[in-house]
């Protein structure tokens, strides 16, 4: 493995079942198989909550919301776009009955990071979409920016 070898990060959104939590387990077993191939120097899987309150009024998920603020950091410099994947919405406590706006988050989100820098987030853009799995596949085929190539538009990690 070279020292340049990305780490990946995936948010996987921890009500999942079904059909959806199938393609989350082949998600996280695709990028643990690129792990075990030397291709990358890590996988770190995050649990996130479905619709974290951006507020203070509904539940809480601060790695959610300190990732999205870095997501669209990483979209804004790039112009694109992480929106239908990510969103907000207005939500209802069944506990509290007070209204919340939440991030919406993806079943899954890729985080790709060189060194600490974070490069591409996976879902993004509209036009072509580019899903979780097209970011695997450009992470195997090596197609990321090296620090040496693209460092100008890289966000740093935290």
């Amino acid at each position: 493995m070279t020292a340049t070898a990305p780490r990946l990060e995936l948010y996987c959104r921890d009500d999942t079942m079904g059909r959806a939590g199938r393609r989350q387990e082949a998600i996280v077993e695709e990028a643990r198989a690129l792990e075990r191939a030397d291709v990358v120097e890590s996988v770190r899987v995050i649990d996130v909550a479905r619709t974290p309150a951006v507020g203070a009024d509904g539940p809480q998920d601060p790695r959610a919301l300190e990732a999205f603020e870095r997501f669209r950091a990483w979209a804004d410099a790039h112009d694109t776009r992480l929106h239908p994947a990510f969103g907000t919405r207005e939500c209802y406590s069944w506990e509290t009955g007070d209204r919340y706006t939440a991030l919406v988050v993806p079943v899954v989100a890729l985080a790709v990071y060189r060194g600490d820098h974070l490069q591409p987030v996976y879902p993004h853009g509209t036009d072509p979409h580019e899903s979780v799995f097209d970011g695997l596949r450009t992470v195997e085929r090596g197609g990321l920016p090296t620090p040496a190539t693209g460092d100008r538009d890289l966000v740093p990690a935290e």
